[in-house]
């Protein structure tokens, strides 16, 4: 009778502790905001220009670069799965407006320059985080999910200021972040997370009669460092 007792006590204890470990303070809904900084790149640029004579093929710079501030605010949900580890969803949202440096291209074929960059904004980013439990009010976790932003070009001499209209990049985003509960809901975190992307075509027109520069890019992707402050409710 002593060892069923003994057996059962065991087990109460051992639900009792995996119970304690499940919890977490940041099971549920939370809002955030994250500051930073963050470098995107464009390579492997392959400009042509397209008017009434034809097509002609230009070379330029192999890439345009923007080290530039980051603001991102986030909403998100987390659930407690197991002991020691969680699922979250969430959305991010990054508005603020990134030029990239000047992109130097020369088209032989027409003796013409121009020298151009490009503009990067509003950027959504939707992605499932699975995260370890550390203790009650500590969260490592990790980001995989979807992402997408406009991407323009503006000429900066050649064609007097003309620049192409917003197109839609799509991608992913990878990240790794850490939370710490500071008081109640409150806590603070940390991320770095990189985004990759197609690059889509942008078309700059370069006069009336329909002449446009085409830049056709190979890649766009970007490093981003945060830290900031949320609340869970």
């Amino acid at each position: 009778m002593k060892r069923y007792q003994l057996i059962s006590a065991s087990i109460l204890v051992f639900a009792c502790t995996t119970f304690a470990h499940a919890q977490s303070s940041f099971e549920g809904f939370y809002g955030q905001l994250g500051v930073g900084f963050e470098n995107n790149a464009i390579g492997g640029a392959s400009p042509t220009i397209v008017n009434s004579g034809g097509s002609y093929s230009g070379s330029s710079t192999s890439s345009s670069t923007a080290l530039s501030p980051a603001v991102v605010v986030g909403v998100g949900y987390i659930s407690v799965i197991s002991s020691q580890f969680s699922l979250g969803v969430g959305l991010d949202y990054s508005g603020v407006p990134v030029k990239t440096s000047t992109v130097n291209s020369t088209v032989s074929d027409l003796s013409a320059s121009y020298a151009y960059d490009y503009r990067i904004a509003n950027r959504i980013s939707a992605y499932i985080s699975p995260g370890y439990i550390i203790d009650e009010n500590k969260l490592a976790y990790a980001k995989l999910g979807f992402s997408g932003e406009q991407v323009s070009s503006k000429m900066q001499s050649g064609a007097g200021g003309a620049e192409s209209g917003n197109q839609k990049a799509g991608g992913f985003v990878a990240g790794l972040g850490y939370k710490q509960i500071i008081s109640g809901g409150f806590y603070g975190f940390g991320e770095v997370n990189y985004y990759g992307y197609k690059m889509p075509a942008t078309a700059i027109t370069l006069d009336p009669s329909g002449g446009k520069l085409n830049s056709n890019t190979n890649s766009l992707n970007a490093y981003q460092f945060l830290a900031g402050v949320g609340y869970k409710f």
